[in-house]
């Protein structure tokens, strides 16, 4: 009868890490979901959706997405389809889906570890160390497909892949190339996922090998379908690449020049990764550069990847010791995944963009956990002092990424975001709406998706690529034009240039341009504002 009263006390003690962190996760990522101002690649998702929802309605299937952008495929459009059908253009729900996605991710980490390690206590370190993790929260929140979606099938498939090697299924084995297809389905730079997952088969394609001959199974039966897995995942980008070879490689070969340009900088592609890892990069860009959770103010700031590296540095020593085995092969499992990772990614446009880094927060923290579990079980004291080192060391992480995480929400309800995130946008999509001005032209880039979203789709923007060119581009006046006109301090040269060049292409060729409406953040910094052009005599000013 004790028994049986004890079950659920063990289980509940088995879950308590996982159950802990869900609950710091949801508290710091559901306040103030509607802020920041939607981004349009957020935008650029549900647009897709509303197409494939609109192309089913008319029959018209030529007009269904296979792609979102040349390297972007549809996957996000794709679950975003019952939200469309649903709820429309409420922001606050459209994020609240890729916070539950968030919420898988902690479960699949657990699970992991749990798996791999053997082991609750670095199971329970890993998910709370990334349930406070401000990069990992708020990617989800932004609903980025490196920062969600890649880290959900890229753990689908390692767990596919451990459970093969277990039992033998092919059912795993397939669900694991699946899931590798459904990753380039998701983003095609997502190739630096899959290397590393080769890199990782190539390690253990002995024992891999081994098991197959040993259930008397063709290794070549197993090749065929692993391919199927791959194509059947991804399926709608592999089918426009054929479709489309042409446009397909001149989208591509655009390219080029980036990553150029990104090989050329790799202080600048470090600069990020460490402000990703710090959790420090996100907020910067929400709420604008030294106007962020006072970092300057906080030093703990840099605890997480601190450990990181520490842990890293660790990682050789546990893989090339003999006191444990086991613990030797998941290390240096861990240091090839996480080298090759880091080295494909490092040489792709990859490492410019904060989402896409932030996909390998999940392996960092299972990284930090490992290292941090292993350490304290070699170290000279007793199994009880390490456990008070361990407790320690996660309330420290989670205090001082707390403590980010509640600056940046107070920041952001005085401001309502900055720049591309201001919450100004949904005023601007308000008075478009009450004003049944059913299309703009803008003169930068971040309202063309993120207008149409927020007005139902009854508002198109076009956006003008050169501002001084305004009236060979328009045919019929008047016109209505929106320009950022200040808060964004990532492309404020930007901006200004292209309201001067807007300004006196409008001058020089007679349109008069009156400033019908101005729209500012919370905080009163002017944000946005919208122009009337008219074609009359030449004027002297605006």
């Amino acid at each position: 009868m004790a028994g049986r009263a004890s079950r659920p006390l063990k289980t509940l003690s088995r879950w308590s890490g996982l159950l802990l962190a869900a609950i710091l996760y949801l508290s710091l990522s559901l306040p103030n979901l509607s802020l920041p101002g939607l981004y349009d690649d957020e935008a650029l998702s549900a647009t897709r959706a509303h197409e494939a929802v609109r192309a089913v309605q008319s029959g018209t299937w030529s007009e269904f997405p296979l792609i979102i952008s040349e390297y972007h495929g549809p996957l996000s459009a794709y679950l975003s389809i019952p939200y469309t059908l649903l709820f429309s253009r409420d922001v606050a729900l459209f994020r609240l889906q890729y916070v539950v996605i968030g919420l898988i991710i902690l479960l699949l980490v657990y699970l992991l570890c749990l798996i791999v390690f053997d082991d609750t206590i670095s199971a329970g370190v890993a998910v709370l160390l990334l349930s406070t993790h401000a990069s990992f929260i708020l990617g989800c929140r932004d609903g980025a497909d490196f920062a969600v979606l890649l880290p959900l099938l890229e753990l689908l498939c390692l767990i596919s892949a451990v459970s093969w090697g277990r039992t033998r299924r092919r059912i795993f084995w397939f669900s694991s190339f699946f899931c590798m297809g459904l990753c380039l389905a998701t983003q095609a730079y997502s190739i630096f996922l899959l290397t590393a997952n080769l890199a990782l088969g190539i390690y253990l394609l002995k024992p891999i090998r081994d098991r197959m001959i040993d259930g008397g199974e063709s290794l070549l039966s197993y090749m065929g379908l692993a391919l199927l897995g791959v194509f059947m995942g991804s399926l709608p980008l592999t089918l426009y690449y054929l479709l489309t070879p042409v446009e397909t490689s001149l989208r591509w070969l655009q390219k080029w020049p980036h990553l150029i340009q990104a090989l050329g900088n790799p202080g600048g592609n470090v600069w990020r990764w460490e402000r990703v890892l710090d959790g420090t990069l996100f907020p910067e860009i929400h709420l604008g550069i030294n106007e962020h959770l006072g970092t300057d103010l906080f030093p703990p700031r840099k605890f997480f990847i601190r450990s990181f590296y520490a842990a890293c540095l660790t990682l050789p020593f546990f893989a090339l010791s003999k006191r444990d085995p086991r613990s030797s092969q998941i290390a240096r499992a861990l240091l090839l995944w996480g080298s090759v990772y880091f080295a494909v990614s490092f040489i792709t446009v990859s490492s410019w963009s904060p989402s896409h880094i932030s996909s390998i927060l999940p392996f960092s923290t299972m990284v930090v956990a490992f290292s941090l579990t292993a350490a304290a079980r070699r170290a000279p004291w007793k199994a009880s002092l390490s456990g008070t080192v361990i407790l320690l060391f996660v309330l420290l992480n989670s205090a001082a990424d707390t403590y980010k995480m509640l600056d940046y929400h107070r920041t952001l309800r005085h401001t309502g975001g900055r720049g591309f995130y201001s919450s100004a946008t949904d005023d601007l999509a308000r008075w478009l709406d009450q004003n049944e001005v059913r299309h703009i032209y803008s003169l930068h880039w971040g309202l063309h998706h993120t207008i149409p979203f927020l007005t139902g789709f009854k508002t198109s923007v076009t956006l003008l690529e050169k501002p001084a060119l305004l009236p060979e581009a328009v045919n019929t006046f008047p016109i209505r034009v929106a320009a950022y006109r200040a808060g964004d301090p990532w492309r404020a040269r930007e901006q200004d240039a292209s309201f001067r060049l807007f300004i006196d292409g409008t001058r020089r060729n007679g349109i008069r341009v009156t400033l019908e409406q101005s729209f500012h953040q919370r905080d009163g910094l002017l944000s946005l504002q919208i122009y009337r052009c008219e074609r009359r005599s030449p004027i002297s000013g605006v």
